[in-house]
């Protein structure tokens, strides 16, 4: 499985500026997410994130790296401070920003940071001092209707409240 996942990152480096390649690569990382060991894991952060920040206007390789993180973080608890140095909510935020008419990238990127937010109250501080509140109340606002961003807006605000009084 590593020799599989290391070709998957490897096809993703090589092929950087094909959205369609780096969405394919985000499903599969998905997948193998929950059987590969979290060292393995770490080495495909850097590369979700430079294939969001290559194509932050691609609204399929934004959902595909904010599921991928999303599972990363669910999966690998040792990996939230490294997403978080490597500048992974800023890359979620830009996301959410940058598509706030898709909810499948809103519902993703909620997703994502509950995810983040759930254990650690330093990742919880910084994402409210960097402004992550606003993102999901504009997500929810902008998708009333779809129940999955509700669901992962609420599970996001929820945990980002935790042991935060001044919420």
């Amino acid at each position: 499985k590593q020799w599989y996942q290391r070709r998957v990152r490897e096809r993703m480096r090589e092929r950087i500026m094909d959205p369609g390649t780096l969405v394919r690569g985000c499903e599969e990382l998905v997948n193998l997410t929950v059987k590969i060991r979290a060292q393995v894991a770490e080495c495909s952060i850097s590369i979700i994130l430079a294939a969001m920040r290559h194509h932050i206007m691609s609204e399929p390789v934004q959902e595909a790296g904010c599921v991928t993180l999303a599972n990363v973080c669910y999966h690998h608890r040792s990996l939230h401070a490294l997403i978080v140095m490597q500048g992974g909510v800023r890359h979620i935020q830009l996301a959410m920003r940058s598509h706030v008419s898709n909810d499948l990238v809103q519902r993703a990127a909620c997703g994502a940071i509950a995810n983040l937010a759930l254990r650690y109250d330093d990742i919880r501080k910084q994402c409210v001092s960097d402004g992550v509140l606003k993102n999901i109340i504009n997500a929810m606002s902008a998708h009333k209707e779809e129940v999955e961003v509700q669901e992962q807006g609420c599970c996001a605000l929820c945990y980002m409240a935790t042991n935060q009084p001044e919420i």
